[in-house]
């Protein structure tokens, strides 16, 4: 009968540190606190246009075909004027006299200026055009990637968060059992006497 009632408790909990306990688990609820903080305050909203990677590569790439075009057209348009400025003041053919500025081939050229310039201002404004949507591309990006990170941080906070209240419980549960042995033992040693 003296062994049954001595026996009854896990002796484990008997030396543990009260205060010691009771301060690790203060610190384990302040650190809940924290953490459930961290994870309402982190914004895991995703962006409400979708984006994808190949419209973007395709814009990039639509980009730099135009620009190499407006690059051509630039040095046409470079060329004729060029040619406006060295033959545009009367020179003439050394063999045949004629004011080279006239002949067939430079006025063929000088007739294309206007629709080469037009067609420059087009191909500008379509590179805007796209500059700006490459621009939209980016943030949508930017958007997307802080998105996902935001989202794996608030998922590990989530489950640091989880696995901190599981450790809390323990905590709890470990003090309890504690107390219960301790009440066990004073009402043993009260019997005993």
């Amino acid at each position: 009968m003296f062994e049954s009632k001595y026996n009854d408790f896990d002796k484990e909990l008997v030396g543990i540190d009260k205060e010691s306990l009771e301060k690790e688990i203060n610190t384990v609820e302040a650190n809940s606190v924290r953490l459930k903080d961290m994870v309402l305050s982190i914004n895991a909203i995703k962006p409400s246009k979708p984006y994808d990677e190949t419209i973007h590569d395709n814009i990039k790439e639509d980009i730099m075909n135009m620009k190499l075009n407006r690059e051509i057209l630039k040095n046409k348009i470079d060329e004729i004027n060029k040619l406006i400025s060295t033959y545009g003041n009367g020179i003439s053919c050394e063999h045949c006299g004629l004011n080279l500025i006239d002949a067939k081939f430079t006025k063929a050229k000088i007739d294309s200026l206007s629709e080469l310039e037009n067609e420059f201002m087009d191909i500008s404004n379509k590179v805007k055009s796209l500059e700006d949507e490459n621009k939209v591309q980016n943030n949508l990006k930017k958007d997307y990637d802080l998105f996902e990170k935001n989202k794996l941080v608030k998922q590990k906070n989530q489950l640091t968060y989880e696995s901190n209240l599981m450790k809390l419980d323990l905590l709890k549960n470990k003090l309890k059992n504690y107390l219960e042995v301790q009440d066990k033992i004073k009402k043993n040693y009260r019997d005993w006497e």
